[in-house]
């Protein structure tokens, strides 16, 4: 349990923080130039990453952190996620840096910006607008601004077409168990419940991620459980006890969501994980009525 605990503590730590993208003038750090093809990219940050791949403008991508998507060519590492080497991302040259701000700490910013290299900084998205937003503003750096659009416009589209349950059910989404640990109103994962087709549960709370009791669980008395641990159902065993209070524990209706495409930040990520969960409701929507 310590281990499946600690495995999750990336995917944790990386949705508990939020923002809106920004250049970080803050930091003394040069802005990036005005938009234009850039040559050469060192991508400290995975999902900005997968956006430039996204782009289609893997090609200017010359270095990058560890955890990063496939690039199909070797790229020169230039340190941890978390700690990532000045002197390997100078000797890269690049024509910018881009990273997300919970990626880096203070002392890292000041040291990057004491290198006089141009930055381009995003914040975490708590919506699938403010993603949309977040590449554009890529886009148009990297002059593929129309690009973007078309990427966004088709991303509508499929969301669309998305099949959805004939009625919302109520739904909880669990990042974790020990503690528990839910999505909110105010998280992104509350957008791909909805474009899901799903109502989340604990939509008011104000805090994205809050820590949640087996009492609050009972007492939201969700349809479905979504759980990101591989196996949810021996976390809850008491199924003929207090918990088959709680409509998804007494019809057996907790599931696992690969959490990969929610955690990749793209516009084309956001729909598969809300094409994801919509399967996973109309499977379970007739049981869920039978019972």
């Amino acid at each position: 349990m310590k281990h499946a605990i600690a495995a999750r503590l990336p995917l944790l730590a990386a949705l508990l923080v939020f923002g809106a993208l920004y250049a970080i003038a803050d930091t003394g750090a040069r802005p990036a130039p005005a938009p234009r093809a850039h040559g050469r990219i060192v991508s400290l940050s995975p999902s900005i990453t997968r956006q430039i791949m996204e782009l289609g403008a893997a090609d200017a991508i010359v270095g990058v952190t560890t955890y990063h998507p496939a690039l199909g060519r070797p790229v020169a590492p230039v340190g941890d996620l978390s700690r990532p080497s000045i002197e390997r991302i100078v000797a890269l040259a690049p024509d910018v840096v881009m990273y997300s701000r919970e990626d880096a700490d203070t002392q890292f910013t000041e040291l990057l910006a004491a290198t006089g290299l141009p930055v381009f900084v995003t914040g975490a998205n708590r919506s699938f607008e403010e993603l949309c937003d977040n590449f554009r503003s890529l886009g148009r750096l990297l002059g593929r601004g129309a690009i973007a659009e078309e990427r966004i416009a088709a991303v509508r589209a499929r969301i669309a077409a998305i099949k959805r349950p004939a009625r919302r059910l109520r739904i909880a989404v669990l990042l974790s168990h020990v503690p528990l640990v839910a999505a909110s109103g105010q998280s992104f994962i509350n957008g791909i419940i909805e474009s899901a087709g799903g109502e989340n549960v604990f939509r008011a709370s104000s805090i994205p991620y809050p820590v949640i009791t087996l009492e609050h669980l009972v007492a939201a008395r969700p349809d479905v459980l979504i759980s990101f641990t591989d196996n949810p159902e021996p976390l809850f065993p008491d199924a003929h006890g207090a918990l088959t209070a709680i409509p998804a524990v007494r019809r057996g209706a907790m599931v696992t969501l690969d959490h990969s495409h929610i955690t990749q930040y793209t516009p084309d990520g956001y729909a598969d994980a809300a094409s994801a969960l919509a399967s996973i409701l109309t499977s379970l929507e007739r049981r869920i009525d039978e019972t």
